[in-house]
């Protein structure tokens, strides 16, 4: 997982990139995390809907909350965030269920075993992970993928 550890270099190779003053770099950074987030669920395998449904996007801090166990909704979920005041505010993008790190970096057990799915009304035997461990619906992860496409986009977080 593609991970910034260090938010001052990060900044500071973004402002040194281009040439904004404070009020398009807080902008910019919104539009980029927005960006993200929206891809970022697009790209969520669904089953029953709740790990999509469990995306988070919170200023400051990590949100831990997760849909509710049976919560059968993939309904897209707003980025509902103002553009922070602090333009050096994290902006973090975040899922807290378990098996979240697993659709994002492999390692399910019995990879590309048969697994029951539930249909409309009947449930069927299908392959639900790669012979690499991987979600079928998200070979690549969500996250990782993301962060290549935003740094192409927008060329400048490097």
């Amino acid at each position: 997982m593609t991970e910034i550890t260090n938010k001052n270099t990060f900044i500071s190779e973004v402002k040194k990139s281009v040439d904004l003053n404070e009020e398009q770099f807080r902008v910019l950074m919104f539009v980029i995390a927005e960006d993200g987030y929206n891809r970022i669920v697009k790209k969520s395998p669904v089953d029953t809907g709740r790990f999509r449904a469990s995306w988070n996007v919170n200023l400051g801090s990590i949100d831990e909350s997760v849909a509710g166990a049976g919560q059968n909704s993939y309904q897209e979920k707003p980025f509902n965030l103002r553009i922070p005041k602090n333009p050096y505010t994290v902006i973090y993008i975040s899922n807290a269920l378990p098996y979240a790190w697993k659709l994002e970096e492999g390692g399910y057990t019995n990879p590309g075993q048969l697994r029951p799915v539930k249909g409309l009304g009947s449930t069927v035997l299908r392959k639900k992970t790669t012979p690499q461990g991987y979600s079928i619906q998200a070979p690549q992860g969500m996250v990782s993928i993301t962060l290549q496409e935003l740094e192409s986009k927008y060329r400048i977080l490097k």
